[in-house]
């Protein structure tokens, strides 16, 4: 684990060491949740939409087995062209 101590700014700020930056593989635009867990903070770079969605995706019996964007693609043109009765 790896400890650091950051200084918060009067507007409420902090800034974090590029080491964690680099380590958690954040780019500028990233965003991170905050977990407020009794007196501490815990921060986790956000999931998008499309990963979670990736993530619900490999849950279902149709998506099993796809390894990439394309596969998952495929699979939605294919189930969307089937027909409900």
């Amino acid at each position: 684990m790896l400890t650091k101590t950051v200084t918060v700014s009067n507007k409420n700020q902090i800034t974090l060491p590029a080491e964690y930056v680099r380590l958690l593989g954040l780019d500028d635009s990233r965003k991170l949740r905050i977990i407020i867990n009794g007196k501490e903070l815990v921060a986790k770079p956000e999931i998008s939409a499309q990963e979670r969605m990736k993530k619900q995706w490999k849950k279902l019996p149709h998506f099993a087995g796809t390894n990439n964007d394309e596969d998952l693609k495929q699979v939605i043109r294919e189930t969307a062209s089937v027909k409900i009765i």
